[in-house]
C-alpha cells in the first residue's frame, strides 16, 4: 500500500497515511491526527536524487590526503 502525505488546513499539521487506492478514492480527505479536523488536502512533495552512488566524500580544499577534520565531509559515512 502506498503512503500519501496530507496537510490539515485547520492546524497546518502535515501527516502521512498508508492506504490503498480504493481507500483513498472512498476517503480522499482523512481526519487529521493532530486536531481531528477533516479539512485536509493531499500534499505533493518534491524528491531529490543523488546522481552518484559512490560513498566517497567530496574533496576538502584544506585536506591532506582527503580529510582535514574541520568540515562535514570528514564525518561522511
Amino acid at each position: 500500500m502506498p503512503n500519501y502525505d496530507f496537510g490539515c488546513k485547520q492546524c497546518n499539521y502535515e501527516f502521512e497515511v498508508k492506504m490503498s487506492l480504493k481507500e483513498k478514492e472512498e476517503n480522499p480527505n482523512p481526519k487529521c491526527p493532530q486536531c481531528g479536523g477533516t479539512d485536509t488536502k493531499q500534499v505533493f512533495k518534491t524528491m531529490q536524487f543523488n546522481k552518484s552512488s559512490s560513498k566517497t566524500p567530496p574533496a576538502c580544499p584544506n585536506a591532506v590526503g582527503r580529510q582535514c577534520g574541520s568540515c562535514p565531509a570528514a564525518n561522511f559515512h
